[in-house]
């Protein structure tokens, strides 16, 4: 299903579900950064999910899968799918060698993948939370390791939402304006 060539469709798709669950959760419109909001809440991208998903479900049909079955015979045919070819060339784009690994068990292939996809995910969320709408553009830190502290320090929701409106510069147009002009806040 996952990891045939739908990446493209993966990610808008897992964009758009996270942009509106991000909205929900920390009250922030559309337009801010996918990358910058999963730095923020120090999460990986939904397709690095997905990646390590199939990967572990390959991982299982090679190790797991019962000497005389259909699936062991499929794994000996020299025909290779899409989705099998998909999966190696991703492997190999992260820069494992499978039949150096060939006496190695699946969890120790497992989290050497899982690292690596999340080392490769890390570093394409902080190229892409470099976008205008960005508390990297301000020059405040990069959550790589869990989400802002705030977020969970801020106990008021209404704080918190202010907060990360004013991380993200999106304050609405009016309350900057007027913040610039000195015009006071109506109460």
């Amino acid at each position: 299903m996952w990891g045939m060539g739908s990446e493209r469709l993966l990610s808008s798709a897992g964009l758009r579900s996270f942009l509106v669950l991000s909205f929900l959760v920390l009250g922030v419109p559309n337009s801010v950064n996918y990358f910058s909001l999963c730095a923020e809440l120090g999460l990986h991208t939904i397709e690095s999910g997905a990646w390590i998903t199939v990967i572990k479900y390959w991982l299982r049909l090679h190790f797991r899968s019962p000497p005389n079955s259909l699936i062991a015979t499929m794994l000996i045919d020299p025909f290779v799918s899409k989705w099998y070819q998909s999966v190696q060339s991703k492997i190999g784009a992260l820069g494992i060698d499978l039949d150096s690994l060939s006496n190695s068990s699946e969890i120790y292939i497992f989290r050497l993948i899982k690292k690596k996809i999340w080392d490769s995910d890390t570093q394409i969320i902080k190229a892409g939370a470099e976008g205008v709408c960005s508390p990297h553009f301000l020059g405040l830190p990069c959550q790589a390791d869990g989400m802002a502290r705030y977020l969970s320090n801020l106990i008021i929701p209404s704080y918190r939402r202010a907060f990360t409106m004013a991380r993200f510069n999106i304050f609405p147009s009016a309350v900057v304006s007027g913040r610039d002009k000195g015009i006071p806040r109506e109460v």
